[in-house]
């Protein structure tokens, strides 16, 4: 029960970090009334004609969409974007929706639904995560067509400085909040992975998800502040509240601008030690922002996009094609993760799985798909030797040695049946390991023997380690990268790595929090790779605090017991470090 003249405070999780004060605007995603009466066979013609006419009413709709993503040169919405118009393009929908309307004698509306449907069914079971979370986005296309073909839009004008709360929303949804002045999103549903908290991000548009039952907890108008730091919510907040977040607010605007200069100056400890910032990627349109925040290469290229845009179609050539224009768009070295399906990533090559985060992931998957591997090393190393010791190769999901041994003796013979194996900038390839199975840890001395380099994936390392599903909202508070557990064991990786003198950097995202950073770069590792807008703030940080210093938060945090006592310990760190 919320008391007048208190702050009651909802808990979520946040999905894009900020804060912001507002007064509330529900959206509610209306349920979809469909014709259930059959059609004639006379009017078969005029329902097809229906649907064609909603697609391209919606084509149209989502190109202005578009247009939005264009004017704030955000290339990763554009490519959600894109994926929906896909959706409308897809032939069999299209086909599908035909034959409901001239077999089944739907209306054109109940015929959309029917094949809609029968694809969101089989994603439902496949109990994949990744997949799961993509349901809003084609279910927003899906009703969208629907109220087309009925010519009722109920689309919502959103109001400016608004805080808008609703069941879930959608990439075009939070794409047309920002254009509207919207200052943040509050959702009962949600994941830290849909395309709309990619979006918002991207927007830097504060959002937090997982509320649970916040639409029924607050009203049209109701005055709410939006901690997207803390990730909370309070709900008709006392005056006092409000005064503090506002100034809060207003001086986190001015703290945004000066992180910009940021990137300017030279990556050095305040005692002069040098350390380095890279980072992470998936498209190319990306690149313009590892060159806009000056990162020292990429530290890690996520190459999945390549098949899951079309897992038959990509070829040889095009993946040159991507790899060639990531290179020679950007500079410094260059670390190509080889395809990591599996687990929240889907291929048409692979089988539904009970558990995929636990099945046939990463190098598991390639070398149950040699050719495919075979493929992809071709293409790197293709253009590895136009561009000399400037890419190095990473290999995901080890577990054990003997896929080690298993993937070198697959890049040997590529290197052999190409007939470059003497050739020097072969020689000046490194071949690394991903560090994410606990039992690669365990069996660091060993795996020290054989690769040229690790990189720390902290997403997954997090969650194998502390058995936690990282989507699941419901055990949230465990997957927290400062447990530590966590922690302890990226100590130990670095004492393993340092003993034979192998480099060892992260490229999870938890590097991406500052306060985490600096605690990396006292546990010895100086080498790490992030988001590229996150490299500012974890700058700022680092040019702070001398090595020392940060010896000696790493080493508080490493005897602590419980991750309460790690918060306890970092939080004045946000407050005083972290502009």
């Amino acid at each position: 029960m919320i008391v007048p003249g208190t702050d009651y405070i909802v808990k979520g999780i946040t999905a894009s970090k900020g804060i912001a004060t507002g007064r509330v605007q529900l959206i509610n995603h209306q349920d979809i009334h469909l014709q259930e009466v059959r059609i004639s066979e006379s009017q078969v013609e005029d329902e097809i004609n229906k649907f064609e006419v909603a697609v391209e009413r919606v084509k149209q709709e989502i190109h202005l969409t578009r247009e939005i993503a264009k004017e704030r040169k955000n290339e990763e919405a554009e490519l959600i974007i894109e994926t929906q118009l896909q959706i409308l393009d897809d032939p069999e929908l299209i086909v599908q929706t035909h034959c409901q309307i001239a077999d089944e004698l739907y209306a054109a509306d109940k015929a959309l639904w029917t094949a809609f449907q029968q694809f969101l069914e089989v994603l439902e079971h496949s109990r994949n995560d990744y997949m799961l979370q993509r349901l809003p986005d084609i279910k927003e296309i899906r009703d969208r067509l629907i109220r087309a073909v009925q010519q009722n839009t109920n689309q919502t004008d959103l109001k400016d400085a608004a805080i808008i709360v609703s069941d879930w929303v959608t990439p075009s949804e939070v794409l047309l909040a920002h254009k509207s002045g919207v200052k943040a999103i509050l959702c009962n549903q949600g994941g830290l992975t849909s395309h709309a908290t990619i979006v918002a991000h991207a927007m830097e548009l504060p959002m937090i998800i997982g509320l649970k039952a916040i639409t029924r907890l607050v009203r049209d108008g109701d005055c709410v502040i939006v901690d997207a730091i803390g990730s909370k919510v309070i709900i008709n907040p006392q005056f006092s509240t409000i005064r503090s977040y506002k100034e809060h607010e207003e001086k986190e605007q001015k703290r945004k601008l000066l992180r910009e200069l940021y990137i300017q100056k030279a990556c050095l400890t305040r005692c002069g030690e040098p350390f380095t910032l890279r980072a992470n990627l998936e498209f190319v349109e990306e690149i313009q922002n590892v060159n806009r925040y000056r990162c020292d290469g990429i530290g890690l290229l996520r190459t999945e996009s390549l098949l899951l845009a079309d897992v038959e179609a990509i070829s040889e050539k095009g993946q040159i094609h991507f790899y060639r224009q990531i290179v020679s768009e950007s500079e410094g070295p260059i670390t190509i993760r080889l395809f990591d399906i599996g687990g929240d990533k889907l291929s048409a090559r692979r089988q539904p799985e009970q558990n995929p985060f636990l099945g046939e992931r990463g190098i598991r998957f390639l070398l149950a798909n040699p050719d495919l591997m075979k493929s992809q090393l071709r293409a790197i190393l293709t253009v590895a030797r136009e561009y000399p010791g400037r890419i190095k190769i990473l290999v995901p999901m080890l577990a054990v040695l003997d896929e080690w041994f298993a993937f070198k003796q697959i890049y040997l013979d590529i290197r052999s049946e190409i007939g470059m194996n003497e050739d020097e900038v072969f020689q000046q390839i490194s071949l690394g390991a991903m560090v994410e199975v606990p039992s690669l840890i365990v069996q660091g001395d060993q795996f020290s023997k054989y690769v040229d380099f690790f990189s720390i994936g902290t997403n997954d390392l997090t969650q194998y380690i502390m058995a936690t599903d990282r989507g699941n909202p419901a055990v949230a508070n465990l997957y927290d990268s400062f447990q530590p557990a966590v922690l302890r064991a990226i100590k130990w990786m670095k004492v393993a790595a340092e003993k034979k003198q192998i480099p060892l950097s992260v490229c999870g995202e938890a590097a991406s929090d500052p306060v985490f950073a600096l605690t990396l770069l006292g546990l010895g590792i100086t080498e790490l790779s992030m988001t590229p807008n996150s490299i500012p703030s974890v700058k700022q940080i680092l040019l702070k605090h001398s090595i020392s210093e940060a010896e000696e938060l790493a080493n508080k945090l490493l005897s602590c017991d419980t991750v309460e006592e790690v918060h306890e310990i970092t939080a004045p760190y946000y407050l005083s470090d972290v502009d």
